[in-house]
C-alpha cells in the first residue's frame, strides 16, 4: 500500500491505520515535491520520491494507493495521475467511525476517520475525505473529491456536490444543497442553498463570491 503524500493529511491518515489495527509492515508514501523530507518517514516507511518510481513500485509490489491529502483539487489530481500509472484507489474506513447499517453507498478512494457518525441513506463519492468526528444525517449525499473537515456537521437531506470542501465545525442544515467547488468556511452555519463555486463565511453563512472555476 501506498500513501499518496507525506505530510499533514498522510500522518492523520497513518495514525488512523494505526488506531484501527491496520498493518503497516509493507506501507510505502509517495512525496516528489517537498525537498525537506528525508527517504524514510518515522525511520520506517520509505518515501517514494518519483512518479517513474511510483509506477515501478505499481508493476512489481502492490498497485494499491490511498490518498493522504486533504485539498480535493489535488486529491483528484493526485488519484487520476497514480491511476494512469497503474494504481488502484482504495478506501479507509476507521473501525472507530459509526456508520448505520442501512442504504449507505460509499464508493472508492473515500477516507473515514474515527469517531465519525454516519447514519443512513448516505451517498458518499469518490475519492471523498471525511475527517474525524463529522456527523452526516440521513438521506445526505456528498460527492466526488469532497473535503469535509474534523468536526462538521452535515444534517439530514442535504447535498454537497462534488470537489467542494466545509471547513471544520462548519454545519450545514437540514435539505441544503451546495454546488461543486464550494468552500464554506470554518465555524459557518449554511441555512440556504449556494450554486456553484460558491465561498461562504460566518456564522450566517455570507456569500462571498461564486466565481472560482475548477480546472
Amino acid at each position: 500500500m501506498v500513501i499518496i503524500g507525506a505530510k499533514g493529511f498522510a500522518k492523520e491518515l497513518l495514525s488512523a491505520m494505526i488506531w484501527s489495527g491496520y498493518n503497516t509492515s509493507d506501507l510505502f508514501f509517495f512525496d516528489n515535491l517537498s525537498k525537506d523530507t528525508s527517504n524514510v518517514m518515522f525511520n520506517k516507511y520509505p518515501i517514494i520520491k518519483s512518479w517513474e518510481e511510483l509506477a515501478l513500485h505499481f508493476r512489481i509490489n502492490s498497485s494499491d494507493f490511498m490518498l493522504g491529502v486533504g485539498s480535493s483539487q489535488i486529491r483528484r489530481d493526485l488519484a487520476t495521475r497514480a491511476i494512469d500509472l497503474g494504481g488502484t484507489l482504495r478506501s479507509f474506513i476507521s473501525n472507530q467511525a459509526l456508520i448505520g447499517e442501512y442504504g449507505n453507498e460509499i464508493s472508492e478512494g473515500v477516507c473515514i476517520l474515527p469517531n465519525v457518525v454516519m447514519s443512513c441513506d448516505i451517498s458518499i463519492g469518490k475519492g471523498t475525505l471525511i475527517n474525524k468526528a463529522v456527523i452526516i444525517g440521513h438521506d445526505s449525499t456528498i460527492g466526488k473529491y469532497c473535503q469535509i473537515s474534523p468536526g462538521a456537521k452535515l444534517l439530514g437531506k442535504s447535498t454537497i456536490e462534488s470537489y467542494s470542501e466545509i471547513g471544520a465545525g462548519a454545519i450545514i442544515l437540514p435539505g441544503v444543497t451546495l454546488g461543486k467547488n464550494c468552500i464554506v468556511g470554518a465555524g459557518t452555519v449554511v441555512d440556504c442553498d449556494y450554486p456553484d463555486n460558491s465561498i461562504i463565511v460566518g456564522m450566517s453563512g455570507r456569500l462571498i463570491t461564486h466565481d472560482i472555476l475548477i480546472k
